[in-house]
């Protein structure tokens, strides 16, 4: 049985139930036999990002953050995420579009990797 490891994962989204899609989605990688959440921000609203800066004619985010431990290594990590999103209906059209579901891996224990598809920690992490 492989190590757990303590990671820390954003969950967003700004089309349909945002709160409903969240609360699942939280549910969903519970059920994963290689991930525990551990714990979890309230979720809190904000005004959607585009690249040029806040957008106010778009709806809003609903956003929340939980700590996980995980036996997933951070690529299998990525490929569950990857299929909630998916399940949930998230298209990827353009980076700064709205979405149905967003969860970002912001950081993986003390892991530094950047690769084509994954850079840990996340590069929005200030």
């Amino acid at each position: 049985m492989g190590t757990w490891k303590i990671a820390v994962l954003a969950l967003g989204a700004n089309l349909g139930d945002r709160q409903k899609t969240i609360e699942t989605a939280i549910e969903q990688l519970a059920a994963q036999k290689k991930i525990r959440v551990l714990e979890r921000s309230p979720l809190v609203e904000s005004v959607a990002l585009t690249e040029s800066g806040e957008d106010k004619s778009l709806p809003s985010y609903l956003n929340g953050v939980i700590k996980i431990a995980t036996q997933l290594r951070p690529k299998k990590l990525l490929e569950v995420i990857t299929r909630i999103e998916n399940l949930h209906g998230r298209i990827r059209l353009h980076r700064w579009g709205s979405r149905t579901l967003d969860i970002d891996i912001i950081t993986y224990e003390d892991v530094f990797k950047s690769s084509k598809h994954l850079t840990i920690p996340h590069p929005q992490t200030h």
